[in-house]
Formats: C-alpha cells, sequence, structure tokens
C-alpha cells in the first residue's frame, strides 16, 4: 500500500552554525517520520490480514458448503457427433460409456429417474450424456432463431438413436450448432435441476473416474454455481480474452442460459467470427458480470485428438491409468 511521501526543508540562520544542533533536530524529525509511518502501516497491515483471513474463510465455507451437499454436483455433457458418425459412436459406447458406473447415464435415463413417481429424491447419475446431431435438413437454419421445436425425433436420414438428441438445425460446426445445443440444455437444466452444462467432441477420449473427481472437487451444485466457465485455457489477441478449447469445455447453467435465451441471435452475431470455442468465449465474457474461470491446464481428464480408431482403443487399453485422478483435485 502506498504510504504519504514526507519532505522536510529545513532553513539555518546564517549566524547557526551548531553540529549539534542539526545533527538532533535531523534524528527527531527522522523519528518523528517513522513514527507515523509505521503506525500507518501497522494499521492497514492489520486490515488486510482482517481481509485476507475474511476472504479465505468465506471461500472455506463456499467449498465446504457445496461438498456438505447432499445433492451431488451434476453435468449434462453433449458429445458433438453428426448423422454419418454411427462408428464413432459405437465405439464411445463401448470404450467410456460402458464402464457401468451408475454416475454415468444416458439423458433419456435421467428423466425416467427423475420422473418416476417412486422414484428416489436423490439419484446416483451425475454426468448424464447425450450425442448432439443436427437433424433439421438442409432447408433449417444453422441456428435456431425461430418459432419450430428446438429438436426433432430423428435426423435428416430419417434415423433415430436412444441416446441422441437431434436439434432443429442443418448441421454445422462453426455456425450455431453449440448455442442451439446451449438453448435446449438450458432449458432442460431448468426443468431437471443440473448444475452445468459440458461439450465434448467425439474425437476425444473421457476418463470416467477422473472426470467424477473433477466435478466433485471443483464444480459446485446449485445455488453455488454461478458464473462459472471452464476448460483447457486459450487466449486470443484477435479478442483479447481468454477461452475454453473446443474439445471440451463447461459452464453453470446461468451462463447456458446467458448465451442460448438472453443474449440473442442479433447479439451474438455481432461478435461471431466462425471459430467455435473462440466465439463461445465470446458469448460468454459479454455477460455483464464477472466470470469465474476453471484452467484444465494441471490435470485434463481426457485424451485428445483421438482421430483414429485404432488409437482410440489402444489408450483406452493401456493408458487410461495416466489420467490420474490426484490431477483433477
Amino acid at each position: 500500500h502506498p504510504h504519504p511521501r514526507y519532505a522536510f526543508s529545513i532553513e539555518y540562520p546564517p549566524t547557526m552554525n551548531t553540529s549539534k544542533q542539526c545533527h538532533s533536530t535531523l534524528f527527531f524529525l527522522a523519528c518523528a517520520a517513522l513514527t507515523v509511518f509505521c503506525s500507518t502501516w501497522g494499521t492497514e497491515s492489520n486490515t488486510n490480514l482482517h481481509r485476507s483471513t475474511q476472504s479465505k474463510s468465506e471461500t472455506e465455507s463456499s467449498s465446504e458448503s457445496h461438498r456438505s451437499s447432499d445433492k451431488p454436483t451434476t453435468m449434462l455433457l453433449g458429445i458433438f457427433s453428426y448423422s454419418k458418425g454411427g462408428d464413432r459412436r459405437n465405439l464411445i459406447r463401448e470404450t467410456y460409456l460402458a464402464t457401468g458406473d451408475e454416475r454415468f447415464c444416458s439423458l433419456d435415463d435421467f428423466i425416467e429417474q427423475k420422473t418416476k413417481d417412486d422414484g428416489p429424491k436423490l439419484i446416483p447419475c451425475q454426468v448424464i450424456y447425450t450425442f448432439i446431431i443436427g437433424g433439421g435438413g438442409k432447408d433449417r437454419p444453422t441456428d435456431h432463431d425461430d418459432s419450430k421445436p428446438l429438436t426433432v425425433s430423428t435426423d435428416d436420414n430419417g434415423n433415430s438413436e436412444k441416446d441422441c438428441t437431434y436439434l432443429n438445425i442443418k448441421e454445422n460446426m462453426e455456425h450455431g450448432k453449440s448455442t442451439t445445443y446451449l438453448k435446449f440444455a438450458s432449458s432442460l437444466a431448468e426443468e431437471y435441476d443440473i448444475d452445468f452444462i459440458g461439450k465434448f467432441d467425439d474425437d476425444a477420449l473421457l476418463g470416467p473416474d477422473v472426470f467424477i473427481d473433477f466435478i466433485d472437487e471443483n464444480l459446485p451444485p446449485a445455488p453455488y454455481n454461478r458464473r462459472i466457465y471452464g476448460g483447457s485455457i486459450r487466449t486470443s489477441r484477435t479478442k483479447n480474452h481468454y477461452y475454453a478449447a473446443g474439445e471440451f469445455y463447461f459452464m453453470s447453467t446461468d451462463l447456458a442460459l446467458w448465451v442460448g435465451h438472453e443474449m440473442g441471435i442479433d447479439a451474438r452475431n455481432e461478435v461471431m467470427i466462425h471459430i467455435e470455442d473462440l466465439d463461445m468465449g465470446s458469448y460468454i465474457h459479454s455477460h455483464p458480470r464477472p466470470i469465474k474461470y476453471i484452467n484444465l491446464m494441471g490435470g485434463i481428464p481426457y485424451f485428445h485428438p483421438m482421430k483414429k480408431v485404432s488409437e482410440f482403443r489402444e489408450h483406452w487399453d493401456l493408458y487410461m491409468d495416466q489420467l490420474s485422478p490426484e490431477l483433477a483435485k
């Protein structure tokens, strides 16, 4: 903290030539200045110590509150796919979605559990997955901006798979699929009490245990999940902000609501440059209040990119232990 600067100007009459008196006067003034400085520093130091202790106490209290909550944190994980990507979807179903871990479930199963009259109040599923496909056909816009239904029952070829969500838009990657997904996801989250929305690429290989550890350690459930955004961090000189890499990013449901519903397509078009993950960062940073970013660079719970099937399976069979749970904390 800055302290006042003390300037002294001492003038002696020409007749005064007493060295001892001069030194005594300077010593007295120096002591006075030091006393003021120490007094000011002590007061500010005590104030800062109080603020630091209070801030730490509040942070620990918030952390302990969400950890002690009976409700585990939940995330809707949209795995981005496309109508002809059936082989890749099957590969994912045979690997990280096939562990039998009840903390993972499809969106259909989650809704079924939540809507059962005799079902449990708290269900074990924390990661609710669905494959996200543009199913609206070539005559539909790339970003849902009309009164038509937000989803359709099949892809544009009439095919349907139970664990897929077909958005009522033309299939695309950089022109509105992600924002339409957030529009769909935020509406669903409000209805079924989901805390976070995640987007995941189908060429990334997820470590299920590490992923759950990361959620439990770092992502608070409602009502503590506010304006949280994260992923592997990137920076943009063009936009002068940071953003999360597109293979996986997540956000609290209030930010998904902001991007998908409240921001509006015209406002999004003003900042869009058709780079999906960078654009998402721009949308989120347009929020009027501060954003809390969680950087995954210290512990990424997935391998990426895994373009080849052989590489995907090899890493699943041999290297998943490299995604240490300790890295997620």
